[in-house]
């Protein structure tokens, strides 16, 4: 699910969540957030832009409980229909 969080992520920014060497890319990936999408390019909906940093959530219990679940929000995303995810304060995702 990381992995498809990183796809959307490129797909969307153009970028990499983490640049750099390896070594630096790991350990950003293991300490720091991704910057989001929105802040690459405004245009990116919101609720995509939600979808996409959950999927990437440090904490594997803060991500989507499986494949499936990512792939109904993107769905509904597709069809317009409300998204399960949704944004808390700091910026990380729930997992409704």
């Amino acid at each position: 699910q990381y992995s498809l969080g990183v796809l959307l992520y490129e797909l969307l920014t153009g970028a990499l969540p983490f640049v750099g060497p390896v070594d630096a890319v790991l350990y950003s990936a293991i300490h720091h957030e991704p910057v989001a999408p929105r802040a690459h390019d405004p245009h990116v909906p919101l609720d995509l832009e939600t979808v996409c940093l959950k999927a990437l959530a440090k904490e594997p219990g803060r991500r989507y409980r499986d494949c499936q679940a990512l792939a109904d929000d993107l769905r509904r995303w597709l069809e317009g229909e409300p998204i399960t995810a949704r944004l808390v304060a700091d910026g990380a995702t729930n997992l409704s």
